[in-house]
């Protein structure tokens, strides 16, 4: 579900029923910065950073870690 935010939109992740503890979620932002930080300059576009985000949450929903 999405809804319009100003030029953004805030996307509802209300279907999944977990909890990550902190040591995950410091796992998760390591990650995200390291992609983000593969990306070319032209790459770094708002679309591309939530797509990573969003790869990021689904791979950690599975059980994946690494």
């Amino acid at each position: 579900m999405s809804q319009p935010l100003g030029k953004r939109k805030v996307i509802a992740m209300i279907d999944q029923d977990v909890a990550y503890s902190p040591e995950e979620l410091a796992g998760f932002k390591t990650v995200f910065d390291e992609a983000i930080a593969s990306l070319s300059p032209l790459m770094l576009t708002t679309g591309n950073r939530l797509r990573i985000a969003q790869n990021v949450l689904a791979y950690a929903a599975t059980g994946e870690r690494d």
